[in-house]
């Protein structure tokens, strides 16, 4: 085939070439595939290139990038791949200096040499900083190794990462350091992941800590444009396909698979796996039809917290950076020592008196100059504010305004700064937005919160078949290193849909070997009558547990998908898709049996029907099965309409509601026991509801009662078990009555009693209460096979 030429179809889409559509892209054309990337811009990379100015030319984003040595984490991720041979790079004189209001520092840049800088400088805090260094090294490993490795074979509640998975960088820094000041040092790279430590994630801000404090910090000659440039080209060596200019308009989806791509010239890809590299806003809301995507993910999608922009200022001046006072490599400019006051200023907009980085490219032979001249970056964070919505010309007088502004407040930093600057190039948050598409010129992605960080965060998977995410929106992260790590996953992720077996690191395919799926259990059922809309899905491995297998939060989720994608089809064959935004779908009550599991990459079936049981009220019956047509689970969901304001809805006639059962739950109802609030409970545990266990109304879900429960067993399994191991334990039935909301942001705690049945059966009874009101929310029994 002509490289010019677009292909009718192809084994994979990917739409974007940033730096995670083109890792990805690398990794499944080591696979086999044939993968072609679509591009709408000119150049790929996205942030990852430079521009030029008169005789200038400017990197737009690289200030370092970490983790190059051998067995750290961007060489992992590079050199098995064939990329790092094509770049050349060396380690940094020094990872950065930075000004306080009352002192300077010269970080080194090596591990032993910093640790060894800062005890000198403080020296009561020695040890600790030993402690330090030594758990964000295992903290960073803990948080990557799944990634780079599929490693999942250590237990979650084991790994740190786990421990530090609702703590914020505060939370971890100040359980080892006590002093203010070395605080400031060692969370000074805040700045490069948009959020100060009090609002940051522990296990996201340890990754970027590690790359440069740990790791070191590397510079790349020729900038991002080298890194961008040998993605490319090794891609192209694989056999892929990249053309620009011609990005995807649209992502074809029919029975919520993905079936092509409609791209800007109109031109059509057959395919059934697209990688999207957009933001996921441009990705649902832009890139496909409205009702593909149900309104609850769409509405829990605009919950979600878009991190914040930048101003950043490429300055090319007359004289070398260093003949003024600005050190080599990177410089930070520190008003104060409170790190969330000074991010709340630059989120009001007080420019004049806001922090700031400053980059000197003098030592580096890739941001070109004149002789004698030399290359400055200046960045600091900004809100959107009024930069996106300005007219043009309100725009360019506040743009204006800025520059003078800036200017002034890094001149008096170094002076002589405005006198030698031959080229300003100022960016604002409108700039971001223009170059890169994203909501809001956002430049971290997701705000990297503990509310939506690790698991919390948007996975790669989507609840569309076939359609998978990639770049800095996802769990990976932003920056250099996240977004080509989140390439790496997300092409995993889509391996595990195609049932493909992961190549070792460095070795390649020949040719592409695809398990061809069996017949659903769908069609013997509906030889009944009973008709039943059949969902795939996949079992990922943030769906298992320690030995691999998915666990029953997982089958809840399958259930609640298989659940909302029935209701809403059913709407939308009836013309009742504007109905759907008058009431909503409550579970009261609900069984399940768990018979069997399965393990990562295994390809599902949720099959759902649903049944009048009174003028009101519905049972929602509901079966998973496996490729070979095995029940795993079944589950029967009691459910009413409610309208906004609590009243019910009498069940639309319109509807098909079926009233024999095709299948039954195993057993009858568990035995209940009297227990209330005088029963005195040993076992007691206390939560906090977070976002993520809330649905799109802010309400506590089925997922995360169980969830609450299953830890509470956990965190009391030796007055429970006594000296029985808790990993031979298997979850039998789970049922669960619900009596009131539980709201994000409030505490709840779980009250456990266990009884025996048989020597291998108990069961453990469960009350949920709101802690401040008493009130009891969630009645609970699960019955527990002990192997």
């Amino acid at each position: 085939m002509n490289k010019n030429t677009i292909p009718s179809s192809a084994d994979v889409v990917i739409a974007g070439a940033g730096l995670g559509g083109l890792v990805c892209g690398i990794e499944l054309q080591r696979h086999g595939l044939n993968v072609c990337i679509f591009e709408k811009k000119h150049i790929a990379g996205g942030y990852a290139h430079l521009f030029k100015r008169k005789d200038y030319v400017f990197d737009v984003s690289l200030h370092h990038l970490g983790g190059l040595g051998e067995g750290d984490m961007t060489y992992k991720v590079l050199q098995p791949l064939g990329i790092l041979e094509k770049l050349e790079y060396r380690k940094k004189e020094n990872l950065f200096s930075a000004r306080y209001p009352d002192f300077d520092v010269n970080i080194p840049n090596d591990k032993s040499e910093i640790i060894e800088y800062l005890s000198k400088m403080f020296p009561h805090e020695r040890e600790n900083i030993r402690k330090y260094f030594e758990v964000m090294t295992v903290l960073k490993k803990h948080v990557t190794s799944p990634v780079i490795y599929g490693d999942f074979s250590t237990p979650p509640d084991q790994l740190l990462s786990y421990k530090y998975i609702d703590s914020t960088f505060a939370d971890l820094t100040n359980e080892f350091i006590t002093d203010s000041k070395l605080k400031a040092v060692l969370q000074q790279m805040w700045n490069y992941l948009g959020l100060p430590p009090e609002l940051a994630t522990a296990n996201y801000s340890a990754c970027i800590f590690a790359s440069g404090f740990i790791e070191g910090a590397y510079h790349v000659k020729g900038g991002g444009t080298a890194i961008t440039n040998a993605l490319v080209e090794r891609f192209e060596e694989l056999g892929g396909s990249i053309f620009y200019r011609n990005g995807v308009k649209k992502i074809i989806v029919e029975n919520n698979s993905v079936r092509g791509v409609e791209l800007e010239k109109g031109e059509y890809i057959a395919t059934k796996q697209v990688v999207s590299n957009a933001s996921p806003y441009d990705t649902f809301f832009n890139m496909m039809d409205e009702n593909v995507i149900s309104k609850v993910f769409k509405t829990r999608l605009n919950q979600m917290e878009i991190s914040n922009s930048l101003h950043a200022m490429y300055i090319g001046l007359k004289c070398t950076p260093s003949s003024i006072g600005i050190p080599v490599n990177n410089f930070f400019y520190n008003h104060q020592y409170d790190y969330t006051k000074a991010y709340r200023d630059c989120m009001s907009g007080y420019t004049d008196k806001t922090d700031w980085c400053c980059t000197n490219s003098e030592l580096e032979e890739t941001l070109i100059a004149p002789q004698g001249g030399g290359i400055l970056s200046f960045a600091e964070l900004t809100s959107p504010g009024n930069w996106l919505t300005d007219s043009e010309e309100n725009y360019e007088n506040a743009k204006h305004r800025l520059k003078d502004i800036l200017l002034d407040k890094y001149d008096a930093c170094f002076p002589g700064l405005k006198e030698n600057a031959e080229v300003v190039i100022l960016g604002t948050p409108r700039t971001m937005k223009r170059y890169s598409s994203n909501p809001l010129g956002a430049v971290y992605g997701l705000a990297q919160t503990v509310q939506q960080s690790n698991n919390r965060r948007l996975g790669n998977r989507t609840p569309i078949a076939g359609l998978t995410l990639t770049g800095s929106w996802t769990q990976a992260g932003g920056g250099y290193e996240g977004t080509m790590m989140t390439g790496l996953k997300s092409a995993h992720v889509l391996l595990n849909g195609m049932q493909m077996n992961w190549l070792s690191l460095g070795e390649y395919a020949n040719k592409k070997e695809i398990k061809k799926e069996p017949d659903s259990l769908q069609k013997e059922i509906e030889k009944s009558g009973y008709k039943m809309y059949s969902l795939p899905a996949i079992v990922y491995p943030d769906d298992t547990n320690y030995l691999g297998k998915a666990t029953e939060t997982a089958f809840l989720r399958f259930f609640d998908r298989g659940r909302v994608a029935l209701i809403e089809q059913s709407a939308e064959l009836n013309a009742l898709k504007d109905e759907l935004s008058k009431y909503f779908v409550h579970v009261y009550k609900f069984v399940m049996d768990l018979e069997d599991s399965e393990g990562v990459g295994k390809p599902l079936s949720i099959l759902t029907g649903y049944r009048k049981t009174t003028s009101h009220r519905a049972s929602v019956d509901q079966i998973i099965c496996n490729a070979d047509n095995k029940i795993l689970s079944k589950a029967l969901f009691e459910i009413v309409f409610v309208k906004i304001g609590g009243e019910l809805v009498e069940l639309p006639e319109v509807y098909k509601f079926y009233d024999q059962l095709p299948f039954t739950v195993s057993k009858p109802a568990l035995p209940k026991v009297l227990i209330n609030k005088n029963t005195d409970f040993k076992c007691i545990s206390e939560f906090y509801v977070y976002y993520e266990d809330t649905d799109a109304q802010g309400i506590v879900y089925n997922v995360s009662y169980t969830k609450y429960c299953q830890k509470t067993l956990f965190n009391f399994r030796k007055e429970i078990l006594g000296d029985r191991d808790f990993d031979r334990l298997k979850t039998k039935r789970i049922e669960i009555r619900f009596l009131n909301s539980a709201n994000m942001s409030e505490t709840i705690l779980v009250k456990a009693l266990p009884r025996t049945i048989d020597e291998n059966n108990f069961v453990v009874d469960f009350i949920v209460e709101n802690k401040a009101t008493k009130a009891t929310l969630t009645e609970v029994s699960i019955e527990y096979l002990y192997k």
